[in-house]
């Protein structure tokens, strides 16, 4: 069943639209030994939740901190539980592969990305006002992207524990990949859950487009502050990836139609992503349309 669904995946993906090329994916074996094992409640065991978690990162501590306290991650929702999970994954990737962002798609295994000097404090000049936040008024924009003061933000970032200080420098774009990647798995995790144990009622479908829209910013800002990237074969492996992510994205939203997830919200996005005459929204569409093969961002974005 596992290697019918990824031969699915992948001619979904090779026939859509006029692509060239697929991203290059790693296959991943089972994890064998992991730091935590606790068994997923019968209440959320749904398939990809259950791929995730057979993939798990060999360090996944299962903790997960709400509201400052520390539990377990099997005590938060069904998408959430996938969410988190696909960030220790790519977390892991990282680790073993140097100099390279890794994201992992369930089915079908791990890809690649050479890490980029472009940063996420670089990006919000090329992300409209009205796409900022899924209802255009901050919400994760200020939290994964830009702070309301400009700053960067702490998500993504690393503090030593006992001292406060941060660790890491500025956050390159691929960190809102990896965000990206969380938000499909936990998107389609939630999706499943709805259709085998009725309404989850979460705010599933929304994170998946407000991200698309943001990495794409993160290829315009790739283009403009990492010249040296865009003349090796790197820049098109991201292109490909993008086109992999935008395509399961707004599968999974055209499938969630009508479902507790938000949908709704989703829509009113990509339709200010569509219609909006904002300049920055407008060279959205133009950089789209310039990178991308015309017929396939007619198909899946609708302009």
């Amino acid at each position: 069943m596992r290697t019918l669904f990824y031969l699915v995946c992948l001619a979904f993906v090779a026939c859509a639209g006029e692509r060239s090329t697929l991203p290059h994916f790693i296959s991943l074996p089972l994890t064998q030994s992991a730091k935590w094992n606790e068994a997923i409640p019968a209440s959320k065991e749904v398939p990809v939740l259950r791929e995730i978690y057979d993939h798990r990162s060999p360090l996944e501590d299962g903790i997960v901190y709400v509201d400052g306290k520390k539990g377990s991650k099997m005590n938060e929702p069904t998408g959430t539980i996938a969410h988190e999970l696909t960030h220790g994954i790519n977390s892991y990737l990282r680790e073993t592969k140097r100099d390279f962002s890794g994201f992992y798609i369930p089915y079908v295994g791990a890809s690649y990305l050479l890490e980029t000097s472009a940063k996420r404090d670089q990006m919000a000049s090329f992300i409209p006002k009205e796409l900022r936040g899924i209802e255009g008024n901050g919400g994760r924009f200020y939290q994964y992207v830009q702070t309301a003061s400009g700053s960067e933000p702490d998500a993504g970032t690393y503090f030593d524990p006992s001292t406060g200080k941060k660790l890491w420098g500025h956050t390159n774009v691929y960190y809102i990949w990896d965000e990206w990647n969380a938000y499909i798995n936990g998107g389609r995790a939630d999706l499943e859950a709805e259709h085998l144990f009725g309404k989850q009622k979460w705010d599933s479908l929304t994170g998946p487009v407000e991200f698309m829209v943001y990495s794409l910013a993160g290829l315009m800002t790739i283009k403009k502050y990492d010249s040296a990237y865009l003349r090796t074969v790197h820049f098109q492996e991201a292109k490909d990836l993008f086109m992999f992510f935008s395509e399961q994205t707004l599968k999974l939203l055209a499938e969630g139609q009508g479902s507790s997830l938000s949908p709704e919200k989703a829509n009113r996005y990509l339709d200010r992503l569509r219609n909006s005459q904002s300049a920055e929204a407008r060279n959205l569409r133009r950089f789209l349309l310039d990178e991308f093969n015309p017929a396939w961002v007619n198909q899946f974005f609708g302009f």
